[in-house]
Formats: structure tokens, C-alpha cells, sequence
């Protein structure tokens, strides 16, 4: 078990300094890639009920997929991170100007704003991550947020990687709290799981 924690470690810190070297145009191009071939993928569904990662630093770009999401009139929620517990709940918004500084740099819902969703109503879940392979393996930041809400999401529930196409490598390890992906979308392709 400790082989495999240090090695997620080394494996986060590689991918985090090869994420930090992307200009902000890099990100950019590459995250309006990554959304033309999600609402590829996702036009073909009549999916109502999602839930995205907002996006900060280097991490694939998720404003715009919020607000087109809000503007077909889907039903859009964020993640909460609720520290005490180190847990994540779904938390609907209306507008992205709900949306404040919090935890660990992310923006959430304003306190006043919190309206919970319960995670197995979701459909479509859309992931943060360091590195995917493609079986769905995703190595995340550690806390173990992502992993615990994605246990008590649907069965049903589509969950969509997000991810530069040099994120997707030939495995990462992988231990039995892990919760795999059913799909990864990159600039370049979309995955299967």
C-alpha cells in the first residue's frame, strides 16, 4: 500500500509541473478542443441533470461548459467540498455569479446558495484529474473527494474524465478506494472506458 501511495504521489507531482508548463493559450485551445468534443459526445443524449468541476490553474476549462450548459437549460451543480468531512456534495447554481472563492482555491456556491443535489439523481458527472488511462483510471489530488461522491452516484450515471491528451498514460495505479471513469475526452479523441 505504501508503494502505491508514493508512487500516486511522484505520479502527481510529474503531472502537475507538465500541467503548469501549458500557456494560458495552450489551455485555452486545448479546453475549447475538449468542449467541442464533449457536446459532441453529449448532443446525442438528451441528458438534464449534470455536474462540473469548476475549473482553476492549469485544469481543463469548464466556465463555458457551465454556462452553455446553463444556457440549454440543463440542470447544472457544482461541487461543494465540505471539509469537516471530506466529502463533496452536488450543489445546484443558477448563474455562475453564485459562485465565490473557497477551499483550496475553488470557487463554490455562495453559503447562502448551497441547494444540495442528491448524487444519485446526477447523469452526467464531469471529473477533475492529474492522469487517466483507458480503462477510466484517474489519479486525482489525493483527499479523496472525487472518489467518495462518484461511490454514491447512479450505476447510470456518465462519468467524463476532462483531460491534455499527454494526461492520458498507459496506466495508473490504482488501489480499491478508486472509483474508475467511463469515458476520458482529450483535445484529441474521446475514450471509452
Amino acid at each position: 500500500m505504501k508503494d502505491i501511495i508514493k508512487e500516486k504521489n511522484q505520479l502527481r507531482t510529474e503531472m502537475q509541473e507538465l500541467r503548469n508548463r501549458l500557456t494560458k493559450e495552450e489551455i485555452l485551445d486545448r479546453s475549447s478542443k475538449i468542449k467541442s468534443q464533449l457536446f459532441s459526445l453529449l448532443n446525442k443524449n438528451s441528458y438534464k441533470n449534470y455536474m462540473s468541476y469548476v475549473s482553476v490553474r492549469s485544469e481543463v476549462r469548464t466556465i463555458e461548459i457551465i454556462k452553455e450548459l446553463l444556457r440549454d437549460e440543463k440542470k447544472v451543480s457544482v461541487p461543494v467540498c465540505v471539509i469537516e468531512t471530506t466529502k463533496l456534495i452536488a450543489s445546484q447554481i443558477l448563474h455562475m455569479n453564485e459562485l465565490v472563492p473557497s477551499h483550496f482555491g475553488l470557487l463554490e456556491p455562495k453559503n447562502d446558495l448551497i441547494r444540495p443535489i442528491k448524487a444519485e439523481t446526477l447523469e452526467v458527472v464531469l471529473v477533475p484529474g492529474l492522469a487517466f488511462d483507458r480503462k477510466g483510471n484517474r489519479l486525482g489530488y489525493g483527499k479523496g473527494y472525487y472518489d467518495g461522491f462518484l461511490k454514491r452516484v447512479s450505476p447510470n450515471t456518465l462519468k467524463i474524465g476532462l483531460a491534455y491528451s499527454f494526461q492520458v498514460i498507459k496506466e495508473v495505479p490504482v488501489d480499491f478506494m478508486d472509483v474508475p471513469l467511463d469515458i476520458i475526452i482529450t483535445e484529441n479523441e474521446i475514450i471509452t472506458c
